[in-house]
């Protein structure tokens, strides 16, 4: 499932779940004032810039993952969500859908047709499409409520609870091989659970899914946008890879008017610290820049190279991240280089 990311081919692809991921950013500025509410050259600004990068990164993985997959139904494209409905040939969402519409229905987790092994729990589905419509209509929608669901998925351990809608803002048709030009609204309500070793939510959110001409998908959340979100190899609570990511936010998440873009590519986490090589460019809304490198990390401390070009001038700046024994909050400190 690729909507945002693919963390697992075949039928786990449409079981990659996780939400916020715990965040590494912290510590404190002796000078954290910006007279312009936006990006520019100052020390206080390279540790923001670093700060700003590791809430980019994990925002990029736990909200694109959490609302660009569940388990019963793959928004990568259309055909990829029939391959993984088994021998029903739909997605599962889909399979669950109801030729009375509005009708809401309880299944126990055997019949969900979700787990390769013993589970437990129950989920509640209402859908106002038939299960065997070849277009779902624009206005659809289905919603899933999972209540202590639990059991293996090829091995993997998967758990969930909470709620989790797909509103259709356009007409999907199942036998595209893409969802080009389509609109979705994703809602999740105390979305809980666990993928393997790692554990999310619980998430509460309302997010967009719009697709571009070639079936890309951005997504957006309020003030947050997500897209081109490639997530690759284990995935836990204190390790992924980010290929590539782009994300916009308020400058320093002030929920001002200013925006920054961040490119992630690439971005690490490993043993809960950003790892050697994890790259951020920075796009500000005033044309100021910064790139944020990862030179060296370790568990006692991470070293960042910070480069900010603002107002026709450019300076570079180190930063240095020391975190205490037992701890993955950091403390800052930051030399300007000549």
């Amino acid at each position: 499932m690729s909507v945002l990311i693919n963390p697992r081919p075949g039928r786990l692809a449409a079981l990659g779940l996780t939400a916020a991921l715990a965040a590494c950013g912290g510590g404190g500025s002796s000078d954290s004032s910006s007279p312009t509410d936006n990006l520019y050259a100052a020390s206080s600004e390279a540790q923001k810039a670093v700060e700003g990068s590791l809430s980019a990164a994990n925002t990029a993985v736990s909200k694109s993952v959490v609302l660009g997959q569940n388990p019963l139904f793959d928004l990568g494209s259309p055909s990829a969500a029939a391959a993984n409905a088994a021998a029903a040939k739909r997605p599962r969402a889909q399979v669950l859908a109801l030729g009375k519409a509005q009708a809401v229905e309880a299944f126990t987790c055997v019949e969900l047709d979700l787990f390769t092994g013993p589970c437990t729990g129950s989920a509640t589905v209402e859908a106002n499409f038939a299960a065997d419509a070849v277009k779902i209509p624009a206005s659809s929608f289905i919603a899933m409520s999972f209540t202590n669901l639990a059991g293996p998925v090829d091995g993997l351990a998967i758990s969930l609870s909470g709620q989790y809608r797909i509103d259709f803002l356009s007409e999907i048709d199942t036998k595209a091989s893409s969802y080009a030009n389509a609109h979705l609204k994703l809602s999740t309500t105390a979305f809980a659970g666990k993928l393997g070793e790692y554990s999310f939510g619980p998430d509460s959110s309302v997010a967009t899914v719009d697709y571009d001409a070639s079936g890309a998908p951005t997504l957006t959340i309020g003030d947050l946008v997500l897209s081109k979100v490639q997530l690759e190899g284990p995935l836990t609570n204190g390790q992924y890879r980010l290929a590539n990511a782009q994300v916009r936010q308020p400058y320093w998440a002030s929920g001002s008017g200013n925006k920054i873009d961040y490119l992630l590519k690439p971005w690490e986490l490993k043993a809960s610290r950003p790892a050697l090589g994890s790259i951020a460019t920075l796009a500000a809304s005033n044309a100021a820049s910064a790139k944020v490198e990862v030179t060296a990390s370790a568990a006692a401390s991470v070293v960042y190279a910070v480069q900010i070009s603002a107002a026709g001038a450019t300076k570079r700046y180190t930063v240095t991240a020391s975190y205490a024994s037992g701890s993955d909050t950091p403390s800052y400190s930051v030399s300007e280089l000549n």
